[in-house]
C-alpha cells in the first residue's frame, strides 16, 4: 500500500464544503481513508 495526501472538493450545490486527509492506496487502486479532517476555505 501507499501512504497518500488527498483532497475532495464538492462541486455539486452551492457549499465550497472541502475533506482533506491521509489514507493509503491499495493495489487495485482504492483509497483507504484512515483520517478525515473538514476544511471550509
Amino acid at each position: 500500500m501507499k501512504k497518500v495526501v488527498y483532497l475532495i472538493k464538492k462541486v455539486r450545490g452551492n457549499s465550497d464544503d472541502k475533506i482533506s486527509g491521509l489514507g493509503f492506496l491499495n493495489e487495485e487502486g482504492t483509497l483507504l481513508i484512515s483520517i478525515i479532517e473538514q476544511l471550509n476555505l
